[in-house]
C-alpha cells in the first residue's frame, strides 16, 4: 500500500507519533478535524479544476472564432489581388494592343516621356541605383 509516496511503516510511525503527541483522548477528535480538512481541500480542488476547464473552454471558442475570421480575411484578400491582378493583366493588354495599333508616333512619344522621367530620377537620385530605374521604367 502506497499513500502519497508513503508506505505502510511510514504510516504506522506517523500514527505511533500522533498518539504520543496528543494522546489516546483526543486522537479520533484530531482526526475528525483531519478529514474536514482533506475535505475541504478537495472540494476546493476541485472547484479550481472545474473553473479552469470553463476557463480554456471559453480561450478554445475565442481561438476558434479568431481562426475563422482570419480565414475568412484571407480568402477575401485572396480574392481580391486575383481580381487586382486580372485587371492589371487586362490593362497592360489593352495598352499593349492600343499602342501597337497607333504606330510610331506613339512609341516615339511613349519613350519620350520615359526619357524625361528617368533624368529626372537620375538627377534627383545620381548613382547607379538611379540608373537602375530608369532602366526598369524603359522595361514598360
Amino acid at each position: 500500500m502506497d499513500f502519497l509516496g508513503i508506505g505502510l511503516p511510514e504510516i504506522v510511525l506517523i500514527l505511533i507519533v500522533a498518539v504520543i503527541v496528543v494522546g489516546p483522548k483526543r486522537l479520533p477528535e484530531v482526526a475528525v478535524q483531519l478529514a474536514r480538512v482533506i475535505r475541504q481541500l478537495r472540494g476546493y480542488a476541485t472547484d479550481v479544476t472545474s473553473q479552469m476547464r470553463t476557463e480554456i473552454d471559453e480561450l478554445t471558442r475565442e481561438y476558434e472564432q479568431v481562426r475563422k475570421e482570419l480565414q475568412e480575411f484571407r480568402d477575401s484578400t485572396s480574392k481580391d489581388i486575383e481580381s487586382v491582378t486580372r485587371e492589371v493583366g487586362r490593362t497592360v493588354s489593352a495598352v499593349d494592343k492600343s499602342m501597337s495599333s497607333r504606330g510610331s508616333f506613339i512609341c516615339f512619344l511613349r519613350m519620350s516621356m520615359i526619357l524625361i522621367a528617368t533624368s529626372s530620377i537620375t538627377l534627383s537620385r545620381p548613382g547607379p541605383a538611379a540608373a537602375l530605374r530608369g532602366l526598369y521604367l524603359l522595361r514598360f
